[in-house]
C-alpha cells in the first residue's frame, strides 16, 4: 500500500507525474477540507495496517524544503513498503491541529515515527538543511527497521 500515492498535495501536482513515469496523477485541486480528509484517511489506513512503523511528515504547501523532499519520501516508502507507511500531513490544515499539538510540531518539515501500535517513538529536529532532514529521517527509520528488512541479513539458519 503506497499511502503517498493515494493523493498528492496541491503543491506537488504541477508536473502531473512523478519520477516513476507509470504513476500519473490527476491535476485536480482539492479544497483544504478534501485535502485534510484524504490525509486523515491515509493516516487511519496506515495505522490500521499494523506495519512495523508509520512516519507522519508534517509539511507546508509553502515550504520549498518540504516540496523538494516529496520524491525522496515516496522513494523511501516504496523501498520499505513491507514494513513502513509514510503519510503526509499539511501543518497548515486545521484538520491536523490535534496532532500538531499532540506531537508538539513547531516547524516543517517534521517527521514523527510511530510504532505499530501508533505510539510516537521519535521525531526529527529543527530542519537546518535538506541534508539534515534526510539524515534525520534515515535515523528514524533505522530505529524501527526490522532485522529481516536489512540488506545485510545473515543466513544463520541451516
Amino acid at each position: 500500500m503506497i499511502l503517498l500515492a493515494e493523493f498528492i498535495p496541491n503543491w506537488s501536482v504541477q508536473s502531473g507525474t512523478t519520477q516513476n513515469s507509470n504513476l500519473k496523477f490527476k491535476a485536480k485541486t482539492l479544497s483544504p477540507q478534501e485535502q485534510g480528509e484524504a490525509e486523515q484517511r491515509a493516516f487511519a489506513s496506515a495505522l490500521a495496517s499494523r506495519k512495523e512503523a508509520t512516519v507522519i511528515e508534517f509539511y507546508s504547501p509553502k515550504c520549498s524544503l518540504c516540496n523538494s523532499l516529496l520524491k525522496f519520501v515516496m522513494e523511501v516508502e516504496n523501498r520499505n513498503s513491507d514494513w513502513l507507511n509514510i503519510v503526509l500531513a499539511d501543518a497548515e490544515n486545521e484538520k491536523w491541529l490535534p496532532e500538531l499539538l499532540h506531537y508538539d510540531i513547531k516547524y516543517v518539515p517534521c517527521f514523527v515515527l510511530l510504532d505499530k501500535t501508533g505510539w510516537a517513538v521519535a521525531k526529527t529536529g529543527i530542519p537546518s538543511s535538506r541534508l539534515h532532514v534526510v539524515a534525520g529521517l534515515s535515523h528514524l527509520l533505522k530505529m524501527k527497521r526490522p532485522a529481516s528488512s536489512s540488506s545485510s541479513r545473515s543466513s544463520s539458519h541451516g
